[in-house]
């Protein structure tokens, strides 16, 4: 064993390349004077450390610059309390709303000019410095609208809890699935209209699941196919492990008991991959309490905490209020042999232990899906 985790240190070592180059970002938000800001830079690697830091904006306008420890992609994500002060109670929500921070892809080198404005119901914000973002500035123009429609839905059904009006928060369900339909229509007719771009596979990535990755990668260019994010779809589509015998494991939970997969044996498993750090596996967690309400008789779900230290973990489980089997890893070793590439990645597990559905990223589509595969 111990010569197997050195030849997989030595492997990985040898395929990353160290950067010396920083991660320059200067921004203006229209709508804040003063504030502090949370910026974390994420990068896009298995068991790479995030880097969280914060910054003053003043005027509006702010400047920031980190050292990148791998010469790689990283997701820049921008929030503050600030942003929801400015939106108010009654446009907030404990659901996922979308443009509700400033998110962007760079790499080492990269420099960055942020031009991000507060609407009614989210953030419409440009970013300048790289073709990836020259394109996602694109897809916005045309998706922001119904961005807006969406979030204006979600906090509206919000406000009716349990059985309040009952045929009125399942009419507002009906046009959230027609609009988020809508969206995926229209980010799939960009992504086919775009097959140069890399934001188009970065979308199919992060966006859609296996079988629609798979009807729209080979649209792509060659050129981004042998990009690091065309590299990834392929990935994904050719070594999905679905149908494959789920890996056993054991972790300790946050009361220091040793759980195993083996325990729920003849249920369904939902793992979810995640970490305190990632804002979109925090976002999904009302979600997933949902979830775990719908088929509390027939599924177990298991969180386990990734790229983090155990008093972050504890913390956010307390933070959080999430109640379902949480375990920590304090390796790789589970990551690797589940093929988890981003968070969060859930997978589902079927009564007989084998892996019947994965997801990466905020997972509507794939909680839609569950409600098939759950028998």
């Amino acid at each position: 064993m111990k010569t197997t985790i050195i030849s997989i240190l030595l492997m990985i070592l040898c395929q990353v390349v160290f950067s010396e180059k920083p991660i320059k970002i200067k921004g203006h938000i229209d709508g804040i004077e003063n504030a502090e800001l949370q910026i974390m830079i994420l990068p896009w690697k298995d068991g790479a450390n995030p880097i969280i830091d914060y910054v003053s904006c003043k005027n509006g306008k702010f400047e920031f610059q980190a050292d990148t420890e791998y010469e790689l992609w990283h997701m820049v994500v921008i929030n503050g309390n600030k942003f929801n002060e400015i939106f108010g109670k009654d446009k907030c929500c404990d659901e996922e709303l979308k443009n509700r921070d400033i998110s962007f892809l760079m790499q080492p080198g990269d420099h960055a000019i942020v031009d991000a404005k507060f609407e009614n119901f989210g953030i419409y914000y440009t970013v300048k410095g790289n073709e990836i973002n020259e394109t996602r500035n694109e897809f916005e123009k045309t998706l922001f609208p119904f961005f807006e429609d969406y979030n204006k839905l979600i906090i509206e059904k919000s406000k009716y809890k349990n059985d309040t009006l009952k045929d009125h928060r399942q009419n507002l369900a009906k046009k959230i699935n027609d609009l988020k339909n809508q969206i995926q229509r229209l980010e799939i007719k960009l992504i086919q209209d775009n097959p140069k771009s890399l934001y188009s596979a970065y979308l199919l990535q992060t966006s859609f699941q296996d079988d629609t990755i798979s009807r729209h990668y080979e649209n792509l260019d060659n050129d981004v196919k042998i990009s690091f994010w065309g590299k990834n779809l392929y990935d994904r589509i050719s070594k999905a492990p679905k149908h494959l015998s789920a890996p056993g494991f054991s972790m300790l939970n946050e009361k220091n008991q040793q759980i195993t997969l083996s325990d729920f044996q003849g249920k369904y498993v939902l793992l979810e991959f995640w970490g305190p750090w990632c804002s979109a596996c925090v976002k999904d967690v009302p979600k997933m309490n949902e979830i775990q309400l719908r088929f509390k008789d027939q599924l177990a779900i298991m969180g386990i905490c990734c790229n983090s230290d155990q008093e972050a973990w504890r913390n956010a489980l307390k933070k959080y209020s999430i109640n379902w089997v949480n375990l920590f890893s304090g390796s790789q070793e589970i990551v690797e042999r589940y093929g988890v590439k981003a968070f969060p990645t859930k997978v589902l597990i079927d009564k007989e232990g084998k892996v019947i559905a994965k997801s990466i990223g905020i997972a509507d589509n794939f909680y839609e899906k569950m409600n098939d595969l759950i028998k």
